[in-house]
């Protein structure tokens, strides 16, 4: 527990017993307020209906929370975010990425202000929402995005990002490894899907584009070993 909330959960061991004393005693009580805003800015009743509809895939829905949730909250990263899946999941690839887009910039926003010395940075982000946990999958989502559209050099590029945020996520490697071969480029994508199998060794879609890339560059034992082992792993793998 870091130091900030151990002294709120100490304040609060105090607050609740004497709130019944006080109660008890016939005077008003006052809880004292977080010391930030943030722990409830993410999690409004919004946010939370949003996410509840994407997990029952219930996109329209969710969009319309999200968005009632950024007109409350415009700086939340994360209930953009969560707007782009929406208009991903729909369909709208166009209104998808310029989602991904803003909450990039308004995560990397946030992160310039939280290291600025400019008081007035700092108020204007005080209780703004970064993405946290999201931003790899931000970068991931806008790179498929930019891939699906035929923009291969922005999709490698944020992919690479993706990568450079956290290393050990295979769907980064993989997206940029299928990206390099449509850019005829199958060296390249040899190296990054072995690298997402390494991450995930029961990644069929990695083994299948592999193999793919193995054939580009006439390694066909190597091609139809992947085509195996993607068939063993999913047998129903029509691609394979």
């Amino acid at each position: 527990m870091s130091t900030r909330h151990w002294t709120q959960h100490r304040r609060l061991i105090w607050v609740f017993p004497l709130a019944g004393l006080l109660a008890a005693a016939g005077c008003a009580v006052v809880t004292p307020p977080p010391d930030s805003l943030e722990s409830s800015i993410g999690k409004t009743s919004a946010y939370d209906e949003g996410i509840a509809h994407v997990e029952a895939n219930r996109f329209t829905e969710a969009f319309a929370s999200f968005e009632q949730e950024v007109r409350s909250h415009p700086r939340n990263a994360k209930a953009i975010y969560y707007q782009g899946v929406a208009h991903e999941k729909m369909g709208d690839l166009r209104q998808a990425a310029s989602c991904y887009t803003d909450a990039i910039r308004i995560d990397n926003e946030i992160e310039e202000a939280r290291y600025s010395h400019d008081k007035k940075q700092i108020e204007k982000y005080k209780d703004a929402i970064q993405l946290g946990d999201e931003l790899a999958n931000a970068y991931i989502k806008r790179g498929n995005v930019f891939r699906g559209v035929g923009k291969l050099d922005e999709a490698v590029e944020d992919f690479t990002k993706a990568i450079e945020v956290e290393s050990k996520v295979a769907a980064a490697y993989s997206g940029r490894g299928i990206a390099f071969l449509e850019k005829g480029l199958p060296k390249l994508a040899v190296e990054d899907l072995t690298e997402a199998i390494k991450l995930s060794p029961a990644y069929v879609e990695a083994y299948c584009e592999r193999a793919r890339a193995y054939t580009m560059i006439s390694s066909w034992y190597e091609a139809t070993s992947d085509c195996r082992q993607a068939i063993r792993l999913n047998p129903k793998s029509i691609e394979a």
